[in-house]
């Protein structure tokens, strides 16, 4: 069944390798894989690297060749530049918080509409903050759980918090431990 196959596509982390370290019989399946004619690519799921830095990981883990290495957002800018040309992505949850504006700006007084807005930008900023985190998370703890990934972790976590009170300051006009306090009357 294998022999009608012209290429073959690669997980990489868990599957080729753990880390910084090829698995066992890796290398020689690969290499016989491509000696043989077959294709071979490679695909991650990893968020930060690119493909250039996943062939050369693969270069120096003694893989060879290593090219066709594929990223999440690789394919992703890839479909977005074919479909779309060159664009800017927004965040989703800050188009509908304009929307929302739009259409409040005829319902309620436009500092109540502008109020609206604010807090659903900065919802929308917290929303990403918390799935950088959780990305970032599920790396360090699965993939890559070095003393450098861990710092960097660590980095983004207190960035993130500090980002996020900020943030609720602003939106809510008293610090989150605060919350259920009479809140200020901006209205003015």
């Amino acid at each position: 069944m294998l022999s009608a196959l012209a290429g073959f596509v690669f997980d990489l982390d868990g599957c080729v390798w753990q880390g910084e370290r090829l698995n066992p019989g890796a290398a020689e399946t690969l290499r016989l894989l491509h000696d043989g004619g077959r294709g071979v690519a490679y695909l991650t799921n990893n968020s930060r690297a690119t493909g250039a830095d996943i062939s050369a990981k693969l270069r120096r883990l003694g893989v060879t060749p290593a090219e066709h290495a594929l990223t999440p957002l690789e394919i992703l800018g890839t479909v977005i530049a074919e479909r779309y040309g060159l664009s800017r992505v927004l965040v989703i949850g800050s188009v509908l918080a304009f929307a929302g504006f739009v259409i409040d700006m005829f319902r309620r007084p436009f500092n109540q509409a502008y109020e609206g807005v604010r807090q659903g930008v900065g919802r929308a900023i917290l929303l990403g903050l918390e799935i950088l985190i959780i990305a970032d998370i599920v790396q360090t703890i699965t993939i890559d759980p070095t003393l450098e990934s861990v710092i960097t972790l660590g980095v983004l976590v207190l960035v993130r918090t500090f980002l996020s009170f900020s943030i609720e300051i602003e939106l809510e006009g008293v610090v989150p431990w605060r919350r259920g306090s009479a809140k200020p009357d901006r209205s003015a």
